[in-house]
């Protein structure tokens, strides 16, 4: 009986060692394109919806293609200064994708969000048999002939007459007048904090200098912006690119939460949030290339447009 102990413990560091194998060997996500998986017990969804599907935890599907998930990396300077652990989970976010898999009954679904090589096997493991050599993408599904597009296809009557921004990803209001009104162009600063010795809390912030923008708009205002856009022509939600964010007023700066983290020598979690103060807002076309941002009336505060989650530039505006 004396050795029931040590079996236990061999078993132990056994399983412990597959799966550390497992984690070292998937370091990038494009190596299970087109392979097999079982999907874990977690939440799956509709693609570019937030419709979540639970029904199928435990079947097999094969992953069609990634979206990567456009975290800007944080500058040489910040990662010098994280701890080993820390560095090593901001790198992994950096990787991470949301997974779109077909399953044999013909459903498409996704992640819901961003996968890392880390946190791959909490959603999806690869069906045993299976190597990780890239493999050959897999066609990805047509939609449906009666999906409803993400954005409206009709152009006004005056879509060849109205003024479109020059630059791609640039913002603009749009007045009663049909004028274009320049927003003011900040590029975010990235802020670090971290605090404690043995246990850390972190937190990545984006600072945005000045207390308040010199663009003022009124809360009666119907608030409306127009971006020249890729999306303008394409099959693409633009939801999961733009968004309107609610800045945090400080004294001398404005202020948005990117990302949280918890560390200690047993666990490490990094919780990135990037819909918080994101406004819900209505996209349809403008002219040929551009894409119009209804935001209606809003309440006084701070606010900027982004091209993406994560993007260093953005275009800020105030209500009062």
């Amino acid at each position: 009986m004396t050795y029931v102990p040590a079996i236990l413990l061999l078993l132990v560091l056994i399983g412990f060692g597959q799966a550390r194998a497992q984690e070292q060997t998937i370091q990038t996500l494009d190596m299970l394109i087109g392979k097999r998986v079982i999907v874990q017990r977690i939440p799956l969804c509709s693609p570019g919806t937030f419709t979540i599907v639970l029904t199928y935890a435990g079947k097999q599907a094969t992953v069609v293609s990634l979206k990567p998930s456009r975290i800007t990396p944080l500058s040489q300077n910040i990662m010098n200064k994280l701890p080993p652990e820390t560095r090593a989970m901001f790198e992994d976010q950096q990787k991470g994708a949301t997974m779109l898999v077909k399953f044999e009954d013909g459903t498409t679904l996704d992640s819901c969000g961003p996968v890392t090589p880390r946190s791959l096997a909490d959603h999806f493991e690869l069906v045993p048999g299976q190597t990780l050599e890239p493999a050959a993408p897999v066609a990805a599904p047509v939609a449906a002939p009666d999906a409803a597009p993400p954005v409206a296809q009709a152009q006004t009557p005056d879509s060849q007459s109205v003024t479109e921004p020059q630059f791609t990803d640039t913002f603009y209001r749009l007045d009663a007048a049909g004028k274009l009104i320049p927003l003011e162009r900040q590029t975010a600063t990235i802020e670090a904090k971290a605090s404690g010795f043995i246990v850390m809390n972190m937190k990545s912030l984006f600072e945005i200098p000045g207390g308040q923008s010199p663009l003022r708009f009124r809360t009666a205002e119907t608030l409306e912006f127009v971006v020249r856009s890729f999306v303008a022509t394409a099959a693409v939600d633009p939801n999961t690119l733009y968004s309107l964010h609610k800045l945090d007023k400080k004294k001398n700066k404005r202020e948005m939460v990117v990302l949280t983290g918890h560390a200690s020598p047993v666990e490490a979690s990094i919780n990135t949030n990037p819909v918080q103060g994101v406004l819900a807002v209505e996209f349809s076309h403008y002219g040929k290339s551009s894409l119009k941002i209804s935001a209606g009336t809003l309440p006084p505060g701070e606010y900027a447009l982004s091209p993406h989650a994560f993007a260093q530039t953005i275009f800020c505006f105030g209500v009062d």
